[in-house]
């Protein structure tokens, strides 16, 4: 069996996407995602070519500090032919060879075996929430308003201390895409105190403390005079679990948060409320 790997290319997404609604069992697109990765990081998304068509998909964002490797899917037509383990011994050795230090991922139960063998070991834990939010948070102290560009350095100041690493190029991207859905937190003295951004995931979603956390949640939903929300929230943050239930979220899924080197968390968990995705932190 010889397998090419290579970097996606656009002509690629249609199937890509299948693979990756079948992979998670989602109905949803996953192709602004991977256009969002893609303008992060060019490159970073490969895909396997067997028998002349594309039959499975990795990505890998390289934070520097740390890289998260995520939207990993095999056709599944393909399975328990190695393809997985092969795309993330790619993934890895290029990861290596660049010198990161730390590789993150968030993995189901069924690939978390061979992760496992890869040398990842457990973190903490991920959980995905969605639901109608209800009541409200009474907290009154700070304000919240629009991100503009002008704030993009402040902003990702306060990030890169609280995520662990610079990921600038992200909010810039975001912040591009949706300039009516950032927010941003302060204190009454002006500092910046979180963020977030209210797309169809709420997140990033960044806070220094739960009360600004919640203040955010509440503007966020107020943007569309609609309850929903969307939460992919990291690394075994229990203030966010504490609030999202407390708010009516219900969870719909938990994943294993591993770490192949290093030997603890990066930045600060507890101010992360929030991903932009599962692979984007």
């Amino acid at each position: 069996m010889s397998i090419t790997i290579r970097p996606l290319v656009e002509a690629d997404l249609p199937v890509v996407d299948r693979i990756l609604q079948s992979a998670f069992d989602r109905t949803h697109s996953f192709i602004p995602m991977l256009r969002l990765n893609g303008a992060a990081q060019p490159g970073n998304q490969c895909v396997a070519i067997l028998d002349d068509r594309v039959v499975a998909t990795v990505g890998a964002v390289d934070f520097g500090r740390f890289a998260y490797v995520a939207l990993m899917g095999v056709d599944p037509a393909y399975h328990r032919r190695g393809i997985a383990r092969k795309m993330m011994e790619y993934v890895l050795a290029r990861l290596d060879e660049h010198g990161c230090p730390v590789v993150l991922l968030d993995a189901t139960e069924a690939g978390a075996a061979l992760y496992e063998q890869l040398g990842f070991v457990d973190d903490s834990q991920a959980y995905e929430y969605e639901g109608d939010v209800t009541g409200a948070s009474g907290f009154a102290g700070g304000s919240v308003e629009l991100m503009t560009p002008d704030m993009l350095a402040e902003v990702s100041a306060f990030d890169r201390i609280r995520f662990g690493a610079d990921r600038g190029t992200v909010l810039q991207i975001l912040l591009a895409e949706t300039p009516d859905r950032a927010l941003v937190a302060r204190d009454a003295q002006g500092r910046i105190t979180g963020y977030a951004f209210a797309r169809v995931v709420l997140g990033p979603w960044v806070a220094d403390d739960i009360e600004t956390a919640e203040q955010l949640l509440d503007a966020a939903v107020r943007l569309d005079g609609e309850p929903s929300a969307h939460v992919l929230v990291p690394r075994s943050n229990q203030w966010a679990v504490e609030l999202l239930e407390r708010r009516g979220l219900h969870r719909i899924r938990r994943l294993r948060h591993m770490r192949r080197g290093g030997t603890g968390a990066q930045g600060d968990p507890e101010c992360l409320f929030g991903q932009v995705s599962f692979g984007l932190g």
